[in-house]
């Protein structure tokens, strides 16, 4: 099917815009079965210009951030922190309606997590809970906020996470003491005094 729709938008003279239209999508859909997401990308980037509407366009959009999403878990796999985040963020530039950006911007911060790239991650987490501060993740991005800080030798700014997760309503009554144990511990460690910093009174402590 890739192959003869390859040679359906290669014709001299040019077929019809419906007929491309037609050829663009079996060659974008036959390689992302392929497993050849950059070759489907492509395929899609190409189909975009030629949408018949709006919907269409959000359709092949949607297609195109999935091809680069692809890319970069195929990175991840091979071990390749640098390529797989830069196809993670690139889905910001190239489909930046897709459903899937958040979490392509989500992913990016946890691999950088996960790679002990503290500081990184810490920038891609501010940034998703600055872009999308009603999404879902934000109480995983407070948690994963928490540890790269606190890893990273940014003691009060982590206890500040771990405050905010003591006081989320979602949190179970012993990840809320623990939260504020270990924002204590940090305050401490950084020499802060709880004023400074918010409300973290031994009477929360001692429930």
């Amino acid at each position: 099917a890739a192959e003869v729709a390859g040679l359906v938008v290669t014709m001299q003279p040019p077929v019809t815009p419906e007929l491309e239209r037609v050829a663009w999508t079996v060659m974008g859909h036959a390689q992302f079965d392929l497993a050849h997401y950059a070759e489907a990308e492509s395929a899609y980037v190409r189909l975009r210009g030629l949408a018949a509407d709006p919907a269409a366009g959000r359709e092949v959009e949607g297609r195109i951030a999935a091809s680069i999403y692809r890319q970069a878990e195929l990175a991840q796999a091979g071990g390749d922190v640098d390529a797989a985040v830069a196809d993670f963020l690139r889905i910001d530039a190239a489909a930046p309606d897709a459903d899937i950006r958040p979490s392509a911007l989500f992913d990016a911060a946890t691999l950088l997590l996960t790679s002990q790239r503290w500081n990184e991650s810490v920038d891609l987490l501010q940034r998703f809970r600055r872009e999308f501060p009603e999404h879902q993740f934000n109480s995983e991005v407070t948690a994963k906020l928490a540890v790269a800080l606190r890893e990273g030798g940014r003691g009060a700014e982590a206890a500040a996470e771990y405050e905010r997760i003591a006081g989320s309503a979602d949190a179970a009554a012993d990840v809320q003491r623990s939260a504020l144990w270990q924002a204590a511990e940090l305050y401490v460690a950084a020499d802060q005094h709880d004023g400074e910093h918010g409300p973290l009174g031994t009477d929360q402590l001692d429930h």
